[in-house]
């Protein structure tokens, strides 16, 4: 079950009120904040670093966004909170051999050029495409490497999928088209392909359930429910669709990528 209500009710009388407040003030900012106020109420997994099965690492996030909102609006005040919270998941119930990192073109491109220093920065932003074209097709001679240097992400935590219980793969994204990457949860924008890092399950980094101070202010993350065996993509073009097994793991250097990747032209 959620534990938001015993969360909630272990909050003061006047910072219940608050919550009350903040939760109005977010839902009147769509698209994202009447998304963030559901996942909240249907958190199940945000247990702490301590894997305790109890409500008070909730508790401490929902007070951290009512502190903050005494002197910020309702998105500042939830993602101030939020990034205390991250990686603070459950374990997740089950453990993947390989998973999958997904990034647009121009986002993988410029984390690897300013991992390598001034002068892949200086080509990157000459031509976006040509360098990461160069990456990818010169994989064993440079682009490993060159890969290897960088982070798989910019934030504290780095989403993953990885194959689905019905036995569809990842790569089968190559061959469906553009509403598999959108129950992904990838968001090409106009022309904008995006990259595909397969890598194998890092056994020093815990696979975690995707909680709602991972998934941000965002109007497409779904909260996992509580008999989910993992966190689920939303279909962008379906939101109540199911896409993907979803997870979240620590960042890291991408030297665990040692498959050339794969690049999904966008539409």
């Amino acid at each position: 079950m959620s534990l938001y209500p015993d969360a909630r009710s272990s909050l003061s009388k006047a910072d219940q009120g608050r919550l009350d407040l903040w939760e109005r003030s977010a839902e009147a900012m769509p698209p994202d904040g009447p998304n963030v106020v559901n996942n909240l109420r249907n958190e199940s997994h945000l247990v702490g670093n301590l894997q305790e099965e109890e409500p008070s690492a909730l508790r401490t996030f929902l007070l951290g966004i009512v502190t903050r909102f005494a002197n910020s609006d309702a998105q500042q005040a939830f993602t101030g909170a939020a990034g205390n919270f991250m990686l603070q998941g459950r374990l997740l119930a089950v453990s993947p051999d390989g998973v999958y990192r997904f990034l647009t073109l121009d986002r993988f491109g410029e984390i690897v050029a300013r991992a390598n220093g001034p002068g892949d920065i200086s080509i990157w932003k000459r031509d976006r495409d040509a360098y990461v074209t160069d990456l990818i097709e010169n994989w064993e001679t440079i682009g490993r490497e060159k890969v290897s240097r960088a982070m798989l992400g910019a934030r504290a935590c780095v989403f993953v999928t990885f194959e689905r219980p019905d036995g569809k793969v990842v790569t089968d994204v190559f061959e469906f088209g553009p509403e598999i990457m959108q129950a992904l949860g990838v968001v090409p924008q106009a022309a904008q392909d995006v990259i595909s890092l397969r890598y194998p399950r890092p056994t020093d980094e815990p696979l975690k359930y995707p909680t709602t101070a991972d998934g941000g202010w965002y109007q497409y993350f779904a909260a996992p429910r509580p008999t989910d065996a993992h966190g689920w993509t939303r279909a962008i073009s379906s939101p109540e669709t199911q896409g993907w097994p979803e997870a979240v793991h620590q960042n890291r250097k991408a030297d665990l990528v040692t498959e050339r990747p794969l690049r999904y032209s966008g539409v």
